[in-house]
């Protein structure tokens, strides 16, 4: 679904909220978080009313900062409460749950027993990343839409439009996106990361203690050079040297994550002894 067809998707929504002919529910389903969430908003929007500066029958609900899940509570006092009121401006009351694969199961179930016993003039849009975490019962009461991944070119034009990247660098960030938007602006947000990664590649392993220094004295997280490492492997060739180096990345980043890591011991071992090509 590319930018251009967001208009699209905004418009059959709101055209189905015209003519009264809206399903109760709709499960949309993405691989790249920040697009869906984009797209997912619009759809609500076309809905409650896009061009109100505010909502005013429709609510949103996502998994709070401090949270790893969304419980029942949320549902209990936040969606099904709103789903239940009658609409006071819009045809619709309508619920996004964004980051549905978070529900819990007490949650989903919860959200079932609206499904299945839909109140007057409600819609539920559940957006998610992951359908097959959605339980087979509540999936089965909610019609699928489903939001493809976009373009490199789109994924630069928004990277210069909303982070104001410069063009060529856009290009190049949205040519390793994979279509993704969470991906590309977590490059962009890592470019210092991905500069020391880029410059790893290209030296020699006598070059990488002293890289690997330079990296800590400004203070460039480990976790994000081999998470940059990982994206920037899986786009090279696959010669003998890159593949191990890729192995050894993964292997690095799942120690990386649970527990604290020297940054130049580890680079260092990391490009020890690798094949040659």
């Amino acid at each position: 679904m590319p930018l251009s067809a967001r208009t699209e998707l905004v418009e059959w929504f709101a055209g189905l909220a015209r003519e009264r002919e809206l399903a109760h529910g709709y499960l949309l389903v993405g691989r790249d978080s920040v697009w869906l969430a984009e797209v997912s908003r619009a759809a609500l929007r076309a809905v409650d009313g896009e061009h109100r500066l505010q909502l005013a029958d429709g609510v949103i609900v996502e998994r709070g900062e401090e949270d790893s899940s969304i419980g029942i509570k949320v549902v209990n006092d936040h969606v099904r409460p709103h789903l239940a009121s009658f609409p006071g401006v819009a045809a619709y009351r309508v619920a996004l749950v964004l980051g549905a694969e978070l529900l819990t199961t007490e949650a989903q179930n919860a959200l079932l027993k609206v499904a299945e016993e839909p109140p007057e003039h409600s819609v539920l849009l559940l957006a998610t990343t992951d359908e097959e975490r959605i339980l087979p019962t509540l999936r089965s009461r909610l019609q699928r839409v489903a939001v493809p991944p976009l373009q490199d070119i789109e994924v630069a034009a928004w990277l210069r439009e909303v982070h104001g990247v410069e063009a060529d660098h856009a290009a190049r960030v949205a040519s390793h996106s994979g279509g993704s938007l969470a991906l590309a602006a977590e490059q962009v947000a890592d470019a210092p990361a991905r500069a020391c990664a880029e410059e790893l590649l290209a030296s020699p392993a006598s070059a990488v203690p002293g890289i690997a220094k330079e990296a800590a004295a400004a203070e460039i997280p480990l976790l994000e050079i081999l998470r940059a490492l990982s994206v920037l492997l899986a786009y090279n060739a696959r010669t003998a040297r890159n593949v191990e180096l890729w192995h050894r990345t993964q292997s690095l980043i799942r120690q990386a994550q649970v527990s604290p890591l020297n940054l130049r011991l580890q680079l260092a071992a990391l490009f020890a002894n690798l094949p040659n090509d």
